[in-house]
């Protein structure tokens, strides 16, 4: 009688230890699989390129995966950059239903090109059953505020602080300059070799491409030298026109930054 109490015992404690244990590490079946409430289906433009200190419109595309409303969702934040934004409720997913979406938009203002991050993290704030956050991190890409000026045509090295035509006639076998300066229109000062401009003759037979580093650091407003880049007219070029295309860019990975168009004419 006695040894059957004590089997019987141990049965029903093993198999509360074996519940117990089968509870503390089984999760439920869909625990794993469980769909957000919250899906950003798409962000517009895919990379947020942007001048410092300048602004544009982010649209983020939201889905409301969720049985309870999305109330008074906005942009709350995109690191590093200053963010106004409006906001909009998403109705609960019905039952067999389609997913409800809608897009909310931001006014955006870029920081400082220096020290920018390739990645800032784009917060959505959101009622449901409390207040609640959704973060994203979207490429970013925060480039000097920087034009040309003074750009045109000299006929000649001696004068190319001096003459800047916008359309220039010469002979072939012959060298031209194409002169420019740069202006940092930016908070941030441009430091040295930062920049370059590139010159592309449009007819590769009229003339051979070329490229300068800018050298000169560049504060808030301020200035490069008047420099220029040489072209070389070959003897065999056709005569006629030819567009010439100078542009500001990146020196690094070449983001252009600002570009300029002027006309070369080559005589018989």
């Amino acid at each position: 009688m006695f040894r059957n109490r004590i089997l019987k015992f141990l049965v029903l404690c093993a198999v509360v230890l074996s519940v117990t244990v089968s509870g503390c590490l089984s999760p439920p079946e869909d625990a794993e699989t469980m769909p957000e409430d919250v899906l950003i289906l798409q962000i517009s433009p895919g990379v947020i390129k942007l001048s410092e200190a300048k602004s544009a419109t982010i649209d983020v595309l939201v889905a409301n995966n969720g049985s309870g409303p999305l109330d008074e969702l906005r942009i709350s934040s995109l690191s590093g950059f200053t963010v106004k934004s409006d906001s909009i409720n998403i109705a609960a997913k019905k039952r067999g239903g389609t997913t409800p979406n809608a897009t909310i938009s931001a006014l955006v203002t870029a920081p400082s090109f220096k020290g920018a991050p390739d990645n800032a993290t784009l917060v959505l704030t959101y009622k449901s059953n409390g207040e609640k956050t959704k973060r994203v991190d979207v490429p970013v890409k925060i480039l000097p505020d920087a034009k040309l000026q003074f750009v045109g045509f000299a006929s000649s090295k001696d004068t190319v602080t001096t003459e800047h035509v916008e359309k220039i006639k010469t002979k072939k076998a012959g060298i031209i300059y194409v002169t420019f300066s740069v202006r940092n229109d930016g908070e941030t000062t441009i430091d040295t070799n930062t920049l370059k401009v590139m010159v592309d003759v449009k007819e590769d037979s009229m003339g051979q491409d070329n490229e300068r580093i800018v050298s000169e650091s560049m504060a808030r407003k301020g200035t490069s030298y008047t420099l220029s880049v040489p072209i070389t007219i070959p003897e065999t070029a056709p005569n006629g026109e030819t567009d010439v295309y100078v542009t500001l860019a990146t020196a690094q990975d070449e983001e252009v930054l600002d570009n300029k168009q002027i006309i070369l004419v080559v005589q018989l």
